[in-house]
């Protein structure tokens, strides 16, 4: 079975990969960021597992586990 992760912020699509979820992204979300849902697609059946965080809460966990935007400045410039 196949598995995809992607990253959205509002509609666009920031990052996408198979059999794989990145672990830094995903690590900032908590249980109750997390919703299941049951779909069917072309006549089959698949489980959905996403996570919805607004961009500032998003931002606040990334700040408080050390991934500021000044750190991210430093490194690639």
């Amino acid at each position: 079975m196949e598995a995809f992760s992607r990253l959205y912020l509002n509609n666009y699509e920031l990052l996408k990969d198979k059999n794989d979820v990145y672990g830094v992204l995903i690590s900032v979300f908590s249980e109750s960021d997390k919703i299941i849902t049951q779909e069917i697609e072309y006549e089959e059946e698949s489980t959905k597992v996403r996570y919805i965080l607004s961009c500032k809460n998003y931002s606040d966990k990334l700040d408080i586990m050390g991934f500021t935007l000044k750190k991210a400045y430093d490194e690639f410039f």
